[in-house]
């Protein structure tokens, strides 16, 4: 686990509670905040720095970070580069077109490996798993699993889905992930239409093995609609 000691971007250090598997060949970070794009402090800030007390190597390759619009009711996600400059700094590229919000969310559930490491050598295993739907109606679904000891990459991809009509939500079960709790995901999807925001998300959650994924209010989405899907890192 590693403490933040300080930003340079404004935000208090003990707002930002991130949860680590750590090694010296992969480090996974899981954890959400919010920053502050009217702050001076941020608007100064040509790079998001996050001073911690000790990081597992001084420095990464790039890796991508969720960044979240969840302002009155939007659903708009986009991706950013994030890296390990040295051995106590986190770095994250700052998203123009999210400065105009007043704010908006960083969601890390992402890996870091060191910048000359050329690949994982361990012995995570590869799952493909066999949902059960629960709630609401899936075409094409697939979910995948690189699970080792202390973490797991999770993808799951769908052509559609088709929400309960009752409460707007559709769930499926994991058997072989019958410990998993996670309280947001975000469920991505596009359209035929280009926004400058990103893609549309769904929120979703998993407990105790179950994803529920919740319509949440979004429109209907339109005859051009791709698929939905997540790919995340997880703290086991």
């Amino acid at each position: 686990m590693i403490n933040v000691i300080a930003t340079n971007f404004g935000i208090e250090p003990e707002i930002i509670d991130f949860r680590t598997f750590e090694s010296p060949e992969l480090m996974v970070i899981n954890g959400s905040f919010h920053v502050d794009t009217t702050l001076a402090a941020f608007k100064a800030a040509g790079i998001l720095r996050i001073t911690v007390d000790e990081l597992p190597f001084a420095r990464s390759k790039e890796t991508a970070v969720f960044v979240i619009n969840d302002a009155d009711g939007a659903h708009d996600i986009t991706l950013t580069n994030a890296w390990l400059e040295n051995g106590n700094t986190i770095c994250i590229k700052p998203v123009l077109k999210y400065a105009s919000l007043p704010q908006y969310q960083l969601c890390f559930y992402c890996a870091f490996m060191p910048e000359n490491n050329a690949g994982l050598a361990n012995y995570a295993q590869h799952y493909i798993d066999e949902p059960i739907v629960e709630k609401g109606e899936f075409s094409n679904l697939m979910v995948q699993r690189i699970e080792d000891t202390d973490w797991m990459e999770l993808i799951i991809r769908a052509t559609s889905i088709t929400f309960d009509s009752g409460d707007n939500t559709a769930s499926v079960r994991l058997e072989d992930c019958p410990d998993l709790n996670l309280d947001f995901l975000p469920i991505i999807y596009t359209n035929s239409i280009s926004d400058a925001m990103g893609s549309k998300f769904y929120p979703a959650s998993f407990h105790y093995g179950v994803l529920t994924i919740d319509k949440d209010g979004s429109a209907d989405e339109d005859a051009g609609s791709f698929n939905k899907f997540t790919k995340i890192f997880i703290v086991k």
